[in-house]
């Protein structure tokens, strides 16, 4: 919704949120060999899709990526402040 509103915003939330996707399922990647079958045996896999991408559920890789789109646009939505291009 916030991009609806704040269009300036739209291509920081995707960049932050794909920025963020890649370094949460590379640390859920190595939770995942450290601690073997950890998303099987403790996650409640039958509740959500049961997919996996590299061993991780697709939810763990939608909530790292959801977690990052936001989190780099609340601030200056909140804030009416701007992403300025560094020169």
């Amino acid at each position: 919704g916030i991009t609806i509103i704040r269009k300036d915003l739209l291509i920081p939330a995707v960049l932050g949120g794909f920025i963020t996707l890649v370094i949460y399922a590379i640390l859920v990647f190595v939770y995942k060999l450290v601690i073997p079958d950890v998303f099987k045996v403790v996650w409640n896999m039958k509740a959500f899709s049961n997919r996996f991408i590299a061993g991780i559920p697709l939810e763990e890789l939608m909530y790292g990526y959801a977690a990052g789109t936001t989190a780099t646009v609340f601030y200056p939505f909140v804030f009416k402040m701007k992403f300025v291009k560094l020169e």
